[in-house]
């Protein structure tokens, strides 16, 4: 009795973790991510306890460690935790952050989960049941993802070029729209009732619509490559002479043809005017997109050859990405210059946890290949079974080389790789398996259940349950930030402070917060109430600091925080500390130009002038493209009276597109530009003055005056 229900607990837990990619809070900061995946890991914990309870009491459900794959992924499993141990911050190696939600903690969910379907479930009609649990939420999914591609009133992101689904990124929804096109294709192999091989096309073509409505080019070209890899597998099947083989062949031709055609006409207007052809039609190498990419994977590349062995430890491919930094990025990415990942989960592994950490991950895929030729061979799996298997493995992987992972993609992924276990000892019998007996010490069947409840609760209200009002809070603080409500918000965030387990998000937090409402005039809240609340903020990012010490932003963020503090109380104490700051952060970011920004600033205010200056043409030198480099010198070339150089930094303002967030900066120059009759400059500004016109009245004495000086 107590096996039926531990392996009910296991099974139908695990289908209704299938449904998790559908749950979007909306009162949560990061509502597709951050309480979905708690609830989910709730969920997890409960299948992996009733695991360990069953295979304590039944040894037969233990793993078969004899399994390569299950050595492969142990070995993974061990290689992140010696990684995560030796990590340049263990702390958030562990817990990772809010918004992605991994670190190994995480990662222990899916590998645990992995081995408890792997150990458990030995009928295929319980795979197939969470196949058509998983196929039923892609069909939803891609029902919602395209509601938004026509702009449904009920959905997020409604009218927006590229589908997300509900994951709030294109690229998640592609690669799990990517892996139920082929989960889609085995149950049709699988199933002899035509009206379920229709049903389940019609999911494969709803998968493959949405993919391609994401706009996600690296999933493509995944699955372009499985396509390309499909005749050559076939010509080691019973396929590889028939119909079947020439109808892809016929069928590859035609895509080529077909994206060839659009790639010639790729500057006529019909592909300009659509988004998603002129994205799929666009892989120059000169593409912003792309060049941040090679950035990223050269940077992180850099790191894996300074930390061989073990990596910089899970979740800190930052360090290496602000490390290498160089000023060129500004050119590509505007102002997202804060990249916590490679965009290449290869890159992303071997930065983080060393060559032992990228050899066992594609140690996995090795071995699932090898397990899929294996089973080919030995006729457990049908020749058309393979294909699509081999396929999935092959276009994952190929596309993980352009993204980076999500949490729904590793379910399906360690739920695929659960399955190559199961086919691969399904003729295995228990009958006669020496292991099958029942543990004959009632107490330690008993002493697993009292500990497993235990855990579970430990971890339940412990963890979960505080990381879950934690984040409520940090949603009620942002929403209070949005209003300009400085009271609630600072409540807010002490409040999530409070039940927050991981408390280093909560530092950055806050801080970008008040530096976001720094400049707004707050007359009900006292200048001592602000001094408090900065010092607050200070010593929460000081905890950060202390378990992150070579994360280059909260450094960063603290200097600004200085700023502040020292703009409401100027005390040398916070000038000297500020600085020291900002040179931390330069210095773990010699390319960065932020920090060498903050820099000029507080020598400006400790009245060193010439060293201010020295650090924005530092800046300059870095990048010299970047408009408020020139705003800043110009700042300190009007304190000391110096206007023609102040007017040689507005024009480089100017001609580089600076933004203006202020009338009053424009009227105080546009004068100079007038009297000097140059009508570029003046124009631009008067178009900047336009945009920030406050009322028609206002838009029409600028619009006329744009009129008398254009002549038009």
């Amino acid at each position: 009795m107590r096996e039926k229900i531990l392996l009910n607990i296991i099974l139908w837990g695990s289908v209704l973790a299938m449904f998790a990619p559908l749950l979007i809070v909306k009162e949560s900061y990061f509502p597709y991510i951050i309480q979905r995946t708690l609830l989910l890991r709730a969920l997890l914990e409960i299948i992996i306890i009733a695991y360990g309870i069953l295979a304590i009491i039944f040894p037969k459900y233990r793993p078969n460690f004899k399994n390569p794959l299950n050595i492969a992924v142990l070995s993974f499993m061990g290689v992140m935790l010696v990684a995560t141990v030796f990590s340049v911050s263990p702390f958030r190696s562990w817990w990772g952050n809010w918004e992605r939600m991994f670190g190994t903690f995480n990662y222990l969910h899916y590998f645990l989960w992995y081995f408890a379907l792997a150990g458990s479930l030995k009928v295929l009609k319980n795979w197939h049941q969470l196949f058509n649990a998983s196929l039923l939420t892609s069909a939803i999914i891609c029902g919602y993802a395209i509601a938004q591609r026509f702009n449904a009133g009920f959905v997020f992101a409604g009218g927006a070029a590229r589908v997300d689904g509900t994951f709030g990124n294109a690229a998640f929804v592609a690669t799990y729209t990517l892996f139920h096109l082929f989960i889609a294709g085995l149950l049709i192999v699988h199933v002899k009732n035509w009206w379920l091989k229709s049903a389940y096309l019609i999911v494969l073509i709803l998968n493959a619509l949405v993919l391609f409505l994401s706009g996600t080019r690296g999933a493509l070209i995944g699955l372009v490559a499985a396509l390309l890899v499909l005749p050559f597998l076939m010509l080691k099947t019973k396929y590889g002479s028939g119909r079947a083989f020439k109808i892809i062949i016929v069928f590859l031709i035609f895509l080529f043809v077909i994206w060839r055609g659009l790639f010639i006409f790729r500057d006529q207007n019909f592909i300009h005017n659509n988004y998603l052809l002129q994205r799929f039609t666009d892989f120059s190498l000169s593409d912003n997109t792309i060049q941040t990419r090679l950035h990223s994977w050269k940077w992180g590349m850099l790191g894996f050859r300074d930390n061989l062995l073990v990596g910089l430890g899970p979740e800190n491919y930052h360090v290496a990405f602000n490390q290498y930094f160089t000023g060129d990025f500004y050119d590509y990415s505007g102002n997202e210059i804060w990249f916590d990942r490679a965009h290449n989960t290869l890159v992303d592994m071997a930065s983080t946890m060393g060559i032992f950490g990228l050899l066992s991950y594609l140690g996995i895929f090795f071995v699932s290949g090898w397990l899929l030729i294996n089973l080919k061979n030995r006729q457990k799996i049908s020749s058309l079974e393979f294909l699509w298997l081999f396929l999935a493995m092959i276009s994952y992987f190929i596309q993980n080389i352009f993204v980076f992972d999500s949490l729904s993609s590793l379910l399906i992924f360690h739920l695929l790789l659960a399955y190559f276990v199961f086919r691969n000892e399904e003729d295995l019998s228990f009958k006669n398996d020496a292991r099958q007996k029942l543990y004959r010490r009632p107490i330690i069947a008993r002493l697993a259940i009292i500990l497993g409840i235990g855990l579970f609760s430990y971890l339940l209200f412990a963890v979960t349950m505080p990381e879950m009002k934690a984040n409520k809070a940090v949603y009620r603080a942002y929403v209070a930030k949005v209003y300009n409500k400085y009271a609630e918000m600072m409540a807010d965030y002490r409040e999530a402070r409070k039940y927050a387990v991981n408390k280093s998000d909560l530092g950055a937090l806050i801080s970008q917060s008040l530096n976001d409402l720094a400049y707004i005039d707050f007359k009900d809240i006292a200048k001592e109430t602000k001094i408090a609340d900065l010092r607050e903020a200070i010593n929460w990012l000081d905890w950060s600091i202390a378990r992150e010490p070579k994360n280059m932003f909260f450094y960063y963020l603290q200097a600004k925080n200085y700023v502040l503090i020292f703009g409401l109380e100027p005390k040398k104490e916070y000038l000297d500390k500020g600085l020291a700051y900002a040179i931390a952060a330069h210095e773990l970011s010699l390319g960065n130009i932020r920090p060498l920004w903050l820099l000029g600033q507080f020598y400006l205010f400790s009245g060193q002038t010439d060293k201010a200056l020295f650090y924005l043409a530092e800046a300059e030198k870095v990048n010299p493209r970047l408009p408020e480099t020139y705003f800043y010198r110009a700042v300190i070339h009007k304190y000391l009276k110096q206007e023609n150089k102040m007017y040689e930094d507005y024009d480089m303002i100017i001609d580089n597109n600076f933004l203006f967030n202020s009338k009053e900066q424009i009227m105080e120059i546009l004068p100079h530009y007038e009297q000097q009759t140059d009508k570029t400059r003046a124009i631009r500004l008067l178009q900047a003055l336009y945009r920030l016109a406050g009322s028609a009245d206002e838009r029409q004495i600028i619009s006329d005056h744009l009129k008398s000086i254009t002549g038009e």
